[in-house]
C-alpha cells in the first residue's frame, strides 16, 4: 500500500489521539492538533512564496519545536526537509548549500547572520518567527490534494553525511522508508 509520511500521521497519531502531548518546547507544549495546524500554516506560508513540488527546503534552527514544525510545513507543501546544523562551520554549511540548491532556507531572524556571512540571503530565506507573527489562512482541502501527487518514494529528507572527503553529501530518506523504521520502532518498543 502507498502512504507518505503525512497520511501515517493523520490516520495514526492526529485521528486517534489529536489532544495528547507531541512536542514539549521550550516555551510551549504542543497537541497534535495544533502541531498539525502550525505545520499546515506553515506549508501555506512556503506556499505563497512559491508553488514547487518535490524539491529541497533547508531549515537552519537550532533543534526545537520550531525545526519540527518546520520540517512538517515542509512535507505538507509537497517537498522535502535538510535539516542543517546551526553549529556548522560556515564553509561545510556554504558546501551543503551549494550542493542541495535549496528552494529556500528556513530560519530565524537571530540565525540571518550566519546564511548573509556565506552568502546566502534576500528572497530565498523564509524567516519561521512570520509562522507566530501574522495570521496564515490555510486552505486544508488544497494542501491535502498536494499530498495525492506524493509517493511512498519521494523523498522526505535529505541527511549530510560528515563529508569525509571534504565535500558532505546527502543521503536522501523516503516516504516508505521513514514510516518502515518508525513501525520497527513501534513494534521493538511495544507500542503498538
Amino acid at each position: 500500500m502507498q502512504i507518505n509520511v503525512l497520511e501515517y500521521f493523520e490516520q495514526g497519531a492526529l485521528k486517534h489521539c489529536p489532544s495528547k502531548v507531541a512536542i514539549i518546547g521550550s516555551d510551549k507544549i504542543y497537541t497534535f492538533r495544533e502541531l498539525e495546524t502550525y505545520a499546515k500554516k506553515f506549508a501555506a506560508l512556503i506556499l505563497q512564496r512559491k508553488d514547487i513540488i518535490n524539491q529541497p527546503i533547508a531549515v537552519f534552527l537550532p533543534k526545537n519545536a520550531n525545526t519540527i514544525i518546520a520540517d512538517l510545513g515542509i512535507l505538507y507543501s509537497g517537498n522535502f526537509y535538510n535539516n542543517l546544523d546551526v553549529k556548522s562551520p560556515s564553509q561545510r554549511l556554504k558546501n551543503i548549500i551549494d550542493n542541495i540548491n535549496p528552494a529556500f532556507i528556513i530560519t530565524t531572524s537571530q540565525l540571518l547572520e550566519a546564511l548573509k556571512k556565506i552568502g546566502f540571503e534576500g528572497d530565498r530565506i523564509i524567516l519561521i518567527d512570520e509562522l507566530y507573527e501574522v495570521e496564515i489562512p490555510y486552505n486544508n482541502e488544497m494542501i491535502l490534494k498536494r499530498l495525492d501527487s506524493v509517493i511512498d518514494t519521494d523523498p522526505v529528507c535529505l541527511i549530510n553525511t560528515s563529508g569525509s572527503t571534504g565535500i558532505p553529501k546527502g543521503v536522501v530518506m523516503h516516504h516508505r522508508s521513514v514510516i518502515d523504521f518508525i513501525d520497527w520502532v513501534n513494534n521493538e518498543l511495544g507500542w503498538n
